[in-house]
């Protein structure tokens, strides 16, 4: 984003507006984070001169984010910021996945990411898919058959993360969102809603107090899928490798 007169900028802001310009992404998630607990967590009658200070802060940052377009609070508020954090800043991230057509079960599928992108997804007992970009291998595996495929994919650093598109939409957002006025209880807890638009189709994405989500419903052309998400798991150390398993044959693409 282009700051008009940027030149006329006072010294003391544009220092601040340069600082801000080289804030890690992961700092600003963090402390996105950081913020929607002490929100959650502070007295309910606070001094006067204190309030007038976080006041005259949140004013300072308001500008500077103004200035050069940096999501601070992402413009949806504090809890769907912290939302969009939970989901850029995973050590691991589990979504196990039905899909529905005309209200009639379609699909189930498990799909579990890592932080550096690599992607295992399970349809079913049937099938998996095993995607290694750091080290540019694709593995399919037949279950039935007993068959893997092997093949090579074009190799990601792990900064270019997945190739989820909703996932990668999600964490940069710049769309309306809706709270949602009925309240959940997602496994026991309290759970808060918002109404979005990923990719053409709504999407309702529920969290708990702490902006952990939870669940993802996404509708569209008769098709709803709902996700159920468990963040940071411990998945077993083979879940991502990409070698042929014992027991399975490997074969071509191609061959039946």
């Amino acid at each position: 984003m282009t700051v008009p007169n940027e030149e006329k900028l006072s010294p003391v802001l544009d220092e601040a507006v340069r600082a801000a310009r080289e804030v890690p992404a992961a700092a600003v998630d963090a402390a996105q984070l950081r913020l929607a607990a002490a929100l959650r967590t502070r007295p309910r009658h606070e001094r006067p001169v204190v309030r007038r200070w976080v006041a005259a802060g949140f004013t300072a940052m308001a500008a500077i984010a103004l200035a050069i377009g940096l999501p601070l609070l992402s413009g949806h508020g504090d809890a769907f910021a912290a939302v969009q954090a939970h989901f850029r800043q995973f050590r691991t991230l589990q979504m196990d996945v039905t899909q529905r057509h005309d209200g009639q079960v379609m699909q189930t599928s498990r799909t579990r990411v890592d932080a550096a992108g690599a992607t295992r997804t399970d349809i079913g007992e049937s099938l998996s898919i095993v995607v290694d970009p750091a080290r540019g291998r694709l593995l399919t595996l037949l279950h039935e058959p007993r068959q893997a495929v092997v093949a090579s994919i074009p190799a990601q650093s792990a900064a270019a993360g997945n190739d989820i598109a909703w996932l990668d939409e999600l964490r940069r957002y710049p769309g309306k969102v809706t709270p949602l006025t009925d309240a959940r209880t997602i496994a026991g807890r309290p759970a808060q809603g918002w109404l979005l638009d990923l990719g053409g189709n709504a999407a309702e994405i529920w969290a708990d107090a702490d902006g952990l989500p939870l669940e993802m419903r996404m509708r569209g052309g008769g098709l709803q899928i709902d996700y159920r998400f468990a963040f940071d798991a411990d998945f077993a150390p083979d879940v991502f490798d990409t070698a042929v398993p014992a027991g399975y044959a490997q074969v071509a693409a191609d061959e039946d």
